[in-house]
């Protein structure tokens, strides 16, 4: 009995390596498929470095630091509330969290890096743009995270910021004119700079027809070698991920 268990258990745990096997074969044959073609990226494409990036602290000094110096052209954080106050936090805050202060202040310490302020909330945050302002980085932020409930809040307490919309991209419908013209025209009605999406849902058709209305396409999610070669084929205008030091290798490989 405890022989045919030994052998049974043998036998699941060979069926599973020869599974994993063919899957990271399949993988690996997709990302050379991808590299045979060329990419083409957009003028003023940028690599986003998503907080907690090549494996640092989520919402740190230490990630934004890390992104940069893997070639990042912008940092992202979360942005919560706690007791009035902006703290880099995704979850609710418990009130040992970074100020906001303290992101923008190394911030104004960069010449050319910008950061992308993905709030968790739009309820109180005009701090954030009184703290943009003396700090003197209002024209290097902009804002992900807004939902359509939040646009008014957004437009009142942090009045000149840019913002992307947060679209959930229904993949049946990535390929349909009628369903890219309804994002187009919602996007422009909420007056935000263009999308923030997952790259799931995207597709090289519709980056491209929002890219011809002169909106913005940034796609997040992609975080390793496939998914990362998959997200360059749409032409995006921003890709956020936590692996910048990856794409930037790939971008470089591929170029």
């Amino acid at each position: 009995m405890k022989r045919r268990i030994f052998f049974a258990v043998l036998i699941v745990i060979a069926v599973a390596l020869i599974t994993v096997g063919m899957i990271m074969e399949v993988r690996h044959l997709q990302i050379k498929s991808y590299e045979k073609n060329a990419i083409y990226l957009p003028a003023g494409f940028t690599i986003t470095a998503h907080t907690g990036c090549n494996n640092t602290k989520d919402n740190s000094i230490a990630s934004m630091k890390t992104g940069v110096s893997y070639g990042a052209d912008i940092v992202e954080f979360d942005v919560s509330i706690y007791n009035g106050e902006p703290v880099m936090s995704h979850d609710t805050p418990k009130g040992n969290e970074l100020s906001v202060k303290e992101a923008f202040d190394f911030l104004s310490s960069q010449d050319t890096t910008k950061a992308n302020v993905d709030l968790k909330t739009s309820e109180n945050i005009s701090k954030i743009y009184t703290y943009a302002k003396t700090y003197k980085v209002t024209n290097k932020i902009f804002f992900t995270g807004v939902e359509d409930v939040d646009v008014a809040n957004v437009k009142e307490q942090c009045p000149g910021i840019p913002y992307y919309l947060n679209i959930s991209i229904d993949k049946s419908k990535n390929e349909d004119d009628a369903y890219i013209s309804s994002l187009i025209s919602k996007v422009r009605n909420f007056g935000a700079v263009g999308i923030n999406a997952n790259y799931k849902g995207g597709s090289a058709k519709l980056t491209q027809e929002f890219q011809n209305s002169g909106l913005l396409v940034s796609y997040w999610g992609a975080n390793d070698e496939l998914s990362l070669n998959k997200v360059l084929e749409f032409s995006p205008d921003n890709i956020t991920t936590k692996d910048p030091k990856m794409l930037t290798e790939i971008i470089k490989k591929r170029s």
